[in-house]
């Protein structure tokens, strides 16, 4: 425990629970890790690893730590591996949204510089694709990153020509 907060592993699941005032403890966050993960937190921000990427989320400790009341803010929008990965001139990137998301994608190199947007705008709740041609991009490891209001999610992926 640090500064009230209680992090909690399970097989399955992580979380962060606020015992401040231990008459009215909050879960701040909890996520599915489908068997493996791992939770660091620094600051206001908790990084999750899980099978599926990186996620990274902002937190604070007032009234409105947790938007969505009814379940997890994890689970607002998922990001799925890339297919093909490797990859030769495109591949295709998927995602899926509970609900009407505000949405950014964009792809990073190693170095971290920005080498595409790919999407920004508002999505309907459902499955979405699009597809990333890195055609003129040399051969290497490439991240992409989406990014809603509450979570960033990032995947990885490998250029090979």
């Amino acid at each position: 425990m640090k500064d009230g907060l209680v992090y909690w592993t399970s097989p399955g699941e992580l979380g962060i629970l606020d015992v401040s005032n231990p008459y009215e403890p909050r879960i701040l966050f909890e996520i599915e890790t489908f068997g493996q993960g791992g939770i660091a937190v620094v600051g206001d921000t908790i990084y999750i690893t899980r099978a599926d990427g990186v996620w990274i989320y902002k937190y604070n400790r007032g009234p409105t730590s947790v938007p969505n009341q009814e379940g997890p803010i994890s689970r607002a929008v998922r990001l799925f591996p890339n297919y093909p990965n490797p990859f030769n001139a495109t591949t295709q990137l998927r995602f899926a949204a509970d609900s009407r998301e505000d949405v950014r994608v964009d792809v990073y190199n190693l170095l971290g510089q920005h080498v595409r947007s790919l999407f920004k705008g508002v999505v309907d709740t459902g499955e979405q694709t699009l597809e990333f041609d890195a055609t003129g991009l040399p051969s290497g490891v490439y991240f992409y990153k989406l990014q809603t209001p509450v979570t960033v999610n990032v995947g990885r992926m490998m250029l090979i020509k």
